[in-house]
């Protein structure tokens, strides 16, 4: 019998804990039936809003920019989804006012507190059809993250540049959080010509 060290043993399952725990920030999703075989094969191009309902806080204008613009780099760098920028709004006056778009991306923020040096957030974030308005996709999360967190130095030292001192609360908690948000999201096919688009859209 392979004998494992106490160490060994004990650093399998702080991993163990630390990956149920990402799991566990996002709590529920839900995908219409029939989204990877219809309606993702036109989702293309989208954009991002925050919903004007979400909770409100004091550095609300940059806490919504960061939102979104951390969400288009997800989506730049993670995803084959060509994304546009566009100004929020009901969902289809939007899409209406975007000719282009496909689908919207509305990220509802439900709840948001400081507790020590910890952001606890509540976030509903949904992949809305321009045709109809309809609901394709939402995936719910609820996560309480580290707002300085080192090993998001580069990362937070970069978004106090772009968006002022309010970012140090929203950087770190922000990006994890959409990274386990879009986890469960399938992504579109894209052809050579959309493809070329998506560069191009992307360095915009």
């Amino acid at each position: 019998m392979r004998h494992v060290s106490r160490p060994v043993a004990l650093g399998a399952l702080i991993a163990a804990l630390a990956a149920a725990n990402c799991a566990s920030a996002v709590k529920s999703v839900y995908q219409k039936p029939g989204f990877e075989t219809h309606e993702l094969k036109y989702m293309k191009r989208v954009a991002v809003i925050v919903d004007q309902g979400s909770t409100v806080t004091a550095d609300q204008p940059v806490r919504d920019k960061m939102l979104v613009f951390r969400t288009r780099e997800h989506l730049i760098h993670h995803s084959e989804f060509i994304g546009y920028p566009a100004k929020p709004g009901p969902i289809l006056d939007v899409c209406k006012a975007e000719k282009k778009l496909n689908g919207i991306f509305l990220h509802r923020i439900s709840s948001l507190k400081k507790d020590g040096s910890d952001l606890k957030l509540g976030l509903v974030t949904g992949l809305y059809d321009c045709k109809t308005g309809e609901r394709l996709w939402e995936a719910t999360a609820s996560v309480s993250y580290e707002m300085n967190d080192s090993d998001f130095g580069t990362l937070i030292a970069g978004d106090v540049k772009r968006f002022g001192e309010a970012a140090k609360t929203y950087s770190a908690p922000f990006y994890r959080l959409i990274a386990k948000l879009f986890d469960s999201l399938p992504n579109p096919e894209l052809g050579d010509e959309e493809k070329l688009e998506k560069i191009d859209a992307d360095a915009n």
